[in-house]
């Protein structure tokens, strides 16, 4: 939640009292990922991954892979995830799911096959990312995680829907709409209707697609409420700007900032706000040479499964 990131300076300014001379070990690595989700938090990837590496070698050293190790294997996942490493993401998140299933870890477990459906959803990978979404989101486990369990349901979905199987998708998004119900943290919610709304774009229901946007876009979640749903949140104010429902001057006037702004986020992210703003400037035909030269560019980095899902979303049409 943007508010909560807020509080980042009050806690980098603790810790960086901490005198680390005196840590044991396994102090030391939980000293490491506060480090490293702060750094996270205020887009220093790299001092993220290096905080993480530091403690990791150390660990693995002294052949320690217990909880504290779990934790910092996580982080490294999520930072290569929200660098665009997909592939090296997945690797890590296989290490973690080995150790976990040791551990019992549960919570953890299940974090881990959602990331590693969502890095084979970046990486086109739509069977592989059902069946261990659908793992993540199984009826077995004892702990729940209903932040979790909504996310599920839009990576499910989602990869139904570029498979073609609206039915699944369809499904899927009714039970998500269910949970949605619960009380849940605004980005959630906010993030959910995103979603869905991508969803729906890709089953061809742009109508019902913009109803959902503009749940996610309007009244209580006008504005953004969490940088993990930047790029969604920018394409949806940009659809519906272009649709006529919303003011395109003041929505090209929200893209700019947000691009201005994007130096935090993550990779995708950063790439899809800019391509939101290249979309809405070639609809109104003020479309910048340079910035689309950036978007291809940026685009270019990543797997198919990244240019697969645009293209069905409609927002490579520039």
């Amino acid at each position: 939640d943007l508010q909560e990131t807020q509080l980042l300076d009050q806690v980098s300014s603790e810790l960086d009292k901490e005198d680390r001379s005196v840590l044991s070990i396994e102090d030391k690595g939980e000293y490491a990922l506060a480090r490293a989700f702060c750094e996270y938090y205020h887009g220093n990837k790299d001092q993220s991954l290096q905080s993480i590496n530091s403690v990791l070698g150390e660990l693995e050293r002294e052949r320690i892979t217990n909880s504290v190790y779990l934790g910092l294997v996580v982080g490294l996942g999520a930072i290569h995830l929200s660098m665009g490493d997909y592939k090296l993401a997945a690797t890590v998140a296989d290490r973690g799911i080995v150790i976990a299933k040791k551990m019992g870890a549960e919570r953890r477990l299940r974090l881990l096959l959602g990331n590693l459906a969502l890095c084979n959803s970046r990486l086109g990978n739509w069977d592989e990312q059902i069946r261990i979404a659908t793992q993540a989101a199984g009826d077995r486990w004892i702990l729940t995680d209903r932040i979790l369990d909504q996310q599920l349901y839009y990576i499910r979905a989602q990869g139904h829907a570029m498979r073609g199987d609206a039915s699944d998708a369809l499904s899927l998004l009714s039970l998500g709409d269910v949970a949605a119900t619960a009380l849940l943290p605004e980005w959630v919610l906010q993030m959910w209707h995103l979603r869905k709304a991508d969803v729906l774009t890709v089953l061809g229901r742009k109508r019902e697609a913009l109803c959902a946007a503009h749940i996610g876009t309007s009244g209580p979640m006008d504005n953004l409420h969490s940088g993990q749903i930047a790029g969604p949140h920018a394409r949806w104010v940009a659809k519906i700007a272009a649709a006529g429902r919303g003011d395109a001057a003041d929505a090209r006037n929200r893209l700019g900032e947000a691009w201005a702004n994007s130096a935090r986020l993550d990779r995708l992210d950063q790439l899809e706000i800019l391509n939101a703003k290249v979309w809405l400037d070639h609809q109104a035909g003020a479309a910048n040479a340079g910035e689309r030269n950036e978007m291809w560019e940026r685009l270019s980095q990543m797997p198919r499964g990244v240019a697969d899902e645009l293209s069905r979303l409609g927002m490579l049409e520039v």
